[in-house]
């Protein structure tokens, strides 16, 4: 045990309170015999019991009498217990580095190396990652949590990541931290313009996202997104053919656009390991929700005998990245062709390629659905979301939408097309 660490053993005997307040868990001393009395104290603070030196005994046992009246007779000052709790958080981190450094295996691929070296640091310097909760610090943190959600539903917003889509938000709250959703379709549906169309909403809540794009360059996810926001076509701005008032408003887009909290990655060719590293980048700096275009496009970082196989692993990762930065990672997917010879074109979860991994990793599915794809005297405009999958709430239910082909962008019901 070292010194530091009782004198804020000794704080929090004297002041039980001031313990709970520092937020230092149990895993951060240096010494279990620490640890032990550390998580009494705190334990028996939650519940309200007087902690002293003779309550601590009863609490732990007759052999921890000698370290309790060490502890209780050490140097320290009750007005530092915050300093000395920053100091054993300190040393904690620097063993966790040390060890980390020392276990990281480095004779394999390099890139996988330089990918899991950097999750693991970066992870150390946001917080230490604590995995055990006891029932009194879970409630603690769910009263919180739930507060904010009463209050955020108050006020007429959603819980997660809003997509901008009015309907599909109140079906899901928004996109929520450390799900994975699959957003699929058949090719030609509009799942890119879907991406550009819900980033851009949640950026313009201020929403920090980021976009890996595996299939389009950045300067044509550019277009796209200018597209839908000047209200110019697309094929005029790719083409060039702007008359005045086109331009006009293409600079105008340009310049609202330009403040919007959205980086873009478009490797040529790209693997989850240098997804999982750009994202860490990104959300050192503040990353709220990351999109993926798309999962067949991406190569394994390491083949494996079947692309069912690598699939899995893929999505694997994917989930496991949500849970570590606390986003939504949303990865576009494509659907088999076998369900254009059936009669109902609409997607289900078994159209999904390798459908076992992807469905079983997934939080949400959401489908994208246009029936003048397949039928020519169907509204050209009109779109449906199928949500497939809901992990938190009902699915099945299929949400009306629009889709400006011109524009490539989409609309709910709640929004005006001009």
């Amino acid at each position: 045990m070292t010194p530091v660490e009782e004198a804020v053993l000794g704080a929090a005997l004297f002041e039980p309170s001031l313990a709970l307040e520092t937020g230092l868990a149990p895993a951060q001393f240096s010494d279990t015999t620490a640890a032990a009395i550390w998580q009494a104290v705190t334990g028996m603070a939650s519940r309200g019991d007087p902690v002293d030196a003779i309550t601590l005994i009863a609490e732990l046992g007759e052999p921890y009498r000698q370290i309790v009246g060490r502890v209780a007779s050490a140097s320290f000052s009750v007005v530092n217990i915050r300093g000395y709790a920053r100091s054993v958080a300190k040393d904690a981190k620097r063993r966790h580095l040390r060890a980390f450094l020392d276990g990281l295996d480095t004779s394999g691929d390099p890139d996988e190396v330089v990918s899991e070296a950097l999750s693991g640091l970066l992870s150390m310097g946001r917080s230490e990652a604590v995995r055990e909760h006891d029932m009194a610090g879970l409630m603690g943190e769910l009263a919180t949590d739930l507060d904010r959600r009463w209050e955020s539903s108050r006020q007429g917003g959603v819980i997660g990541v809003p997509t901008g889509f009015g309907v599909l938000d109140r079906h899901l709250g928004g996109l929520h931290p450390s799900d994975l959703v699959i957003v699929a379709a058949r090719p030609g549906m509009g799942k890119t313009a879907f991406l550009l169309s819900a980033a851009k909403n949640a950026a313009h809540q201020g929403k920090r996202v980021g976009i890996v794009s595996a299939e389009m360059a950045a300067l044509q996810l550019g277009d796209r997104l200018l597209s839908a926001h000047s209200g110019v076509p697309a094929t005029k701005l790719r083409n060039g053919a702007l008359d005045d008032a086109d331009f006009s408003a293409a600079t105008a887009a340009m310049s609202e656009l330009r403040d919007l909290p959205i980086r873009v990655m478009d490797p040529d060719a790209c693997r989850p390991a240098d997804i999982v590293q750009q994202a860490h980048v990104w959300a050192a700096k503040g990353l709220d929700c990351l999109w993926i275009d798309y999962l067949t496009r991406l190569r394994p970082d390491s083949p494996k005998d079947s692309r069912t196989r690598e699939v899995g692993e893929m999505v694997f990762k994917f989930k496991s990245l949500a849970k570590r930065l606390n986003i939504p990672v949303v990865v576009l997917a494509q659907l088999n062709r076998s369900l254009e010879q059936r009669p109902n074109k609409r997607p289900m979860l078994s159209d999904l390629r390798d459908s076992g991994e992807v469905e079983q990793e997934a939080d949400e599915v959401l489908f994208l659905y246009r029936d003048a794809s397949y039928n020519s005297d169907a509204d050209p405009r009109a779109a449906e979301i199928l949500i497939g999958k809901n992990r938190h709430g009902p699915a099945g239910v299929s949400v009306p939408m629009r889709f400006i082909d011109e524009r490539m962008t989409w609309l709910d019901p709640d929004m005006r097309y001009a």
